[in-house]
């Protein structure tokens, strides 16, 4: 009978000797207990006569003494909980030793690192949670699996190695960019274990826990598998947290040539929040403000400053509070409180002018700051000035048309007639300005209306060309742009043939010149790639990884911390950068660098889940097994106290 309950409580083993002594007891007391003195008196001789032939009083002893064990067997049984079934038998039958037996699917996510107002993080309270409850599964068989962005075994099903479940405990740290507790479920129900069906225990605070665990429970029914037991825990309170979404550099295409720099911030909670945003790199802080963000709330901000000779960059935010009910709260969570980036060098803006003399050219370009203005005679012009001028970011030919290719950032200024790569039709004097090209950069936001020229040629647009000026006669200026990138500009007439140097429009032209022919041309090569987080990286054999702490340490080719490496012979290996930071991929001349940011992730956002126990779904088309209304042990219970009121009233008798 046994066979076919599930008991909950005590153990028979343990049992057994408490009520082998009470019916010993009963015994003794049946066979020891004091009986009155048997006295003839007239009184009582009809009765006597009367009842001659009664039953043997030893009789009612006996069934007192069935009654009495009955009780004591009725109250043993109950002591034992017993619980049914629903049918099981054999080897389907849960064995008493693996009601214990866990597989804990932990994840290892950025989020787990969350603290709370005491410093103690999610993994934190989930490891010692688990560590405190090891105590009390002596023979037990336990395993324990890593949900981060692939499933990982840390410590196979085993009852006895304790030791290697607390050292992967011990060593599981909060550094995944993501939790795929997904995967990791189906590497628990994979595992082979002493009992089927060993309940899985899921710490986790991904947000649509709940329901990406339903759509698991569905996929297995879909594909004929079992259902599984999941006990889905996240016991998390809700956290505060300001994560810096998105930090980049890159040079800017203004005049004067600075850097540029895009920082957002995103306030995850439902609390007002300061913060202190700085940008620093090993020396010196290169700005600093204070923001105040509403819950919910993301600012983006952008800062130019003059170029820098550093490397790298980071944003960091300092001074974090949030203004709750209960008072000033902390941020809890700082690996998104810092941003690495590399620094694209700017390179200067470079004019060169090649002219007799041009003196509204040269005294506007000498107005704009921070330009570069190489003069050149036409005649000084040979190879050293050509590959001078294939550096610069725009080359000025007033009047003058060099032999051979042109510069690929060239402006003609009148050229000579029948010289240079743009066709002519004629020379025109006093032409009309009818039309310009509003939409092209060299005019974006300018009008040129009653534009007065002396004296200009008149082009022959080819295919591609786009007419910038124009009249009757034909265009009066063209910009051409090649496949390869390269692009010029010929304009037919001279400053000093028009009335455009007095005009306000005059110096902007020159600007949307210098910056149109600058576009895509600002920076150098950033010394590092920044690599988004759990991107992966191919290291060839023998190479090794380092986390620099320094930023002095990008530049010196050593140092810094090793987190990884290939072996030798192993051949190329995918691996992942251990979380943010800035690292030395490789060794020696073949060296990398790369910054791991935490942008955009979901693992900023600290809100709480309930804690819950998910059971198993049943499978389509199943009803769900109803529990008894009334447990075998309390039916136990009710008939052992009516037994005993009916053996008690004999007993008065």
């Amino acid at each position: 009978m046994l066979e076919s309950l599930s008991l909950q409580g005590i153990a028979p083993a343990a049992l057994a000797p408490w009520v082998a002594a009470a019916a010993g007891l009963l015994l003794l007391f049946l066979m020891l207990r004091p009986r009155p003195q048997k006295v003839d008196v007239p009184s009582d001789l009809l009765w006597t006569r009367a009842l001659q032939r009664a039953p043997n009083p030893l009789l009612r002893d006996l069934l007192l003494l069935v009654l009495q064990l009955a009780i004591l067997a009725a109250l043993s049984l109950a002591l034992l909980e017993p619980h049914p079934q629903d049918g099981l038998q054999g080897a389907e039958a849960i064995h008493p030793a693996a009601q214990a037996d866990r597989i804990w699917v932990l994840d290892s996510s950025i989020s787990m690192g969350a603290v709370n107002e005491q410093g103690n993080s999610r993994l934190d309270r989930v490891r010692t949670s688990i560590l405190e409850r090891l105590e009390d599964l002596t023979g037990a068989e336990l395993a324990l699996i890593e949900a981060g962005s692939r499933p990982v075994l840390r410590a196979a099903p085993n009852s006895s190695d304790r030791a290697r479940l607390r050292l992967a405990l011990e060593q599981l740290q909060a550094m995944e960019p993501r939790s795929d507790f997904v995967a990791a479920l189906d590497r628990a129900a994979a595992l082979k274990t002493r009992q089927p069906g060993t309940p899985i225990e899921v710490f986790t605070d991904v947000p649509d826990a709940g329901e990406q665990l339903s759509r698991w429970h569905q996929s297995r029914a879909a594909r004929g598998l079992g259902a599984r037991e999941v006990l889905l825990r996240a016991p998390f309170m809700l956290r505060p947290n300001l994560a810096i979404r998105a930090f980049g550099l890159r040079g800017s295409e203004g005049i004067p040539a600075e850097e540029e720099a895009f920082v957002r911030v995103a306030n995850h909670s439902p609390w007002p929040a300061t913060t202190q945003l700085s940008l620093e790199n090993e020396s010196q802080v290169v700005g600093q403000t204070t923001l105040r963000l509403q819950p919910g709330e993301e600012l983006s901000r952008r800062y130019r400053f003059d170029p820098l000779e550093d490397l790298a960059l980071l944003a960091r935010l300092e001074d974090t509070k949030f203004e709750s009910e209960e008072g000033i709260l902390s941020d809890a969570l700082a690996v998104d409180d810092i941003a690495w980036d590399f620094v694209e060098p700017v390179r200067p803006v470079r004019v060169m002018l090649v002219s007799e003399g041009n003196r509204y050219l040269e005294r506007a370009l000498a107005l704009l700051p921070k330009v570069e203005l190489d003069r050149l005679r036409p005649r000084s012009w040979n190879r050293a000035a050509a590959a001078r001028a294939s550096e610069a970011d725009l080359v000025f030919f007033d009047r003058f048309v060099p032999q051979g290719a042109l510069p690929s950032r060239s402006f003609l200024i009148a050229p000579p007639w029948e010289q240079g790569p743009f066709g002519m039709l004629k020379l025109d004097d006093g032409p009309a300005i009818t039309d310009w090209h509003r939409e092209h950069p060299l005019f974006s936001g300018l009008v040129l209306r009653d534009l007065e020229v002396r004296r200009s040629v008149v082009f022959e647009p080819q295919l591609g060309d786009v007419a910038l000026l124009g009249g009757p006669s034909g265009p009066l200026a063209l910009a051409r742009e090649s496949a390869e990138g390269d692009r010029m500009i010929a304009w037919g007439f001279a400053f000093g043939d028009s009335d455009l140097p007095l005009r306000l429009a005059f110096p902007q032209i020159l600007v949307n010149s210098i910056l149109w022919m600058r576009e895509g041309r600002t920076g150098q090569a950033a010394v590092g790639q920044s690599l988004p987080l759990g991107d992966e990286i191919t290291l060839a054999s023998g190479g090794a990884i380092h986390r620099l702490d320094r930023l002095t340490e990008l530049s010196s080719g050593s140092g810094g911390e090793h987190v990884g490496s290939v072996l030798v012979g192993a051949g190329p290996a995918p691996l992942r950068l251990p979380g943010p930071g800035l690292y030395r991929v490789g060794q020696g001349t073949s060296a990398r660098l790369f910054a791991q940011p935490v942008l955009g992730s979901v693992e900023s956002q600290l809100f709480p889940l309930p804690a819950q126990d998910v059971q198993p779904l049943p499978e389509p088309g199943e009803k769900p097994a109803e529990e008894p209304s009334s447990p075998l042990w309390t039916l136990l219970v009710l008939g052992g106290l009516v037994l005993l009121i009916f053996e008690f009233g004999l007993w008065v008798r």
